[in-house]
């Protein structure tokens, strides 16, 4: 909600307190009230436009503490919050091939792929049509202050899809279209069957 003084927004912010540039004509002045958040237009402190984005305070999150000086934030992270432990990728199966940090698109061996046709209905009733390369990854967070704990945990088993052309409402225009995206691939479905379910379900926004 705007107003004179600068803006408002209504939900859920954790306590926060900032002087922020965003606009060359003024600073902001940030303040959360857990409920609400106002930003105060205040004179200059500093000025870099739109270019760099500085500011000073602190700002809590669901996860930790954002301490901003300049151009500067570091992040104090809450020992309780849940932190990435593991990367799997999964063989077509789904049982597990390898784990470990940047297993991604090329590093895949071809024999973990799959690859189907893709059909994108757009809302005018186009239909967009390409080929859909799949494989299947599980990630694990676990809680940041005890790692070596299997309790508590978040799992997420997805398919890793790219497509070999651009998909959406922005293909072939300057904002581009969609090349590639993830979808949760459930226990007991193949990959192919997890990937015509995303074809149903899912829509491009660009």
């Amino acid at each position: 909600m705007r107003t004179f003084f600068g803006e408002v927004a209504i939900g859920p912010h954790g306590p926060t307190l900032q002087v922020a540039c965003f606009d060359d004509r003024h600073n902001t002045l940030i303040i959360g009230l857990v409920l609400l958040t106002l930003y105060l237009k205040i004179p200059l402190w500093f000025s870099d436009g739109y270019d760099i984005e500085r500011g000073y305070g602190f700002s809590f999150t669901r996860d930790g503490l954002h301490w901003h000086w300049g151009e500067k934030t570091r992040v104090f992270w809450y020992p309780w919050t849940l932190d990435h432990y593991r990367t799997t990728v999964l063989r077509p199966d789904g049982s597990v091939w390898q784990s470990g940090n940047g297993l991604y698109g090329d590093k895949i061996p071809p024999a973990l792929k799959e690859q189907h046709r893709y059909n994108y209905l757009m809302r005018d009733g186009e239909v967009q049509s390409c080929t859909a390369t799949v494989y299947g990854v599980e990630r694990e967070w676990r809680i940041r202050c005890a790692k070596r704990l299997p309790w508590p945990r978040k799992i997420s088993r997805t398919i890793d899809v790219s497509f070999s052309e651009e998909l959406g409402p922005g293909r072939g225009s300057w904002k581009g279209g969609v090349l590639g995206t993830g979808f949760e691939w459930k226990r007991g479905e193949t990959m192919q069957e997890a990937l015509r379910k995303m074809e149903r379900e899912v829509l491009f926004s660009r």
